[in-house]
């Protein structure tokens, strides 16, 4: 068995560093000179549409700073502050999914919940952090988060289960995200090996003989050390006293 680390489908909060369409044919249309096979219309279809939308993405806005990407919005320190105090509790749970849940919402993968000890960052979300987490989306790891912003959070760690609990906050919206770290488990079917078999046949005129060769497989299983980012977004109203939430990719 060997364990190595994987990256994360995406990056997590690092602490910051210093500053188609198609056409159908019939048979007897494909015979003319002047027409061209479907494929090439399906493909380049699909070009003009990969085309069209790189030229309507917008980039978020942002101030690039050598190869990091900052927020432009001012950091309202006061309303951050004022969210991490409070008698509210958020309490949930992280799991991570072998594969990260697609557009469609459902998720069949096998999940593991975040082992004792994993981290939980919290971070009151204000317009400043709604722009950081726009620009992580849009590149990465070059996305970074002032100190200040940063030193805004409460961490704390998962339990049993994958159980968590942030005590002691105010009414608004947070951004909660982990790490989460587990062994998957692998199956691959190699070739150890090939298995000759001689055939042989006659008549009146003349005979022959070949060798067929067959591969023989054999299923090895192996696993690695692999890890999920995990978030969600929670909302804390005036009269609330828990919310409860569960992280996932």
């Amino acid at each position: 068995m060997v364990l190595f680390p994987t990256t994360t489908a995406h990056p997590a909060i690092r602490r910051p560093s210093a500053l188609m369409s198609s056409v159908r044919h019939r048979p007897s249309d494909l015979r003319s000179s002047n027409l061209q096979p479907p494929r090439r219309t399906c493909a380049r279809a699909c070009i003009a549409i990969l085309l069209l939308a790189a030229a309507c993405h917008t980039p978020p806005p942002g101030l690039q700073i050598g190869d990091d990407h900052v927020p432009i919005t001012g950091l309202d320190v006061a309303a951050a502050t004022a969210m991490l105090q409070g008698q509210a509790r958020i309490v949930g749970t992280a799991v991570a999914k072998e594969r990260d849940t697609p557009w469609t919402g459902i998720n069949l993968s096998t999940g593991h919940d975040a082992q004792p000890g994993t981290v939980v960052m919290l971070f009151p979300r204000t317009r400043y952090f709604d722009e950081y987490l726009a620009l992580r989306e849009e590149y990465g790891a070059r996305a970074q988060i002032s100190a200040e912003a940063f030193a805004l959070r409460r961490e704390v760690r998962v339990g049993d289960e994958g159980a968590f609990e942030v005590a002691d906050l105010g009414p608004g919206e947070f951004y909660l995200e982990a790490v989460v770290a587990y062994v998957q488990e692998t199956a691959e079917d190699v070739q150890t090996g090939v298995q000759y078999t001689t055939i042989q046949g006659s008549n009146p005129h003349y005979s022959w003989q070949h060798v067929e060769e067959t591969p023989i497989y054999t299923t090895v299983y192996g696993s690695y050390l692999a890890s999920r980012l995990v978030q969600g977004f929670v909302t804390i109203g005036p009269e609330d006293d828990v919310v409860h939430v569960k992280l996932r990719n």
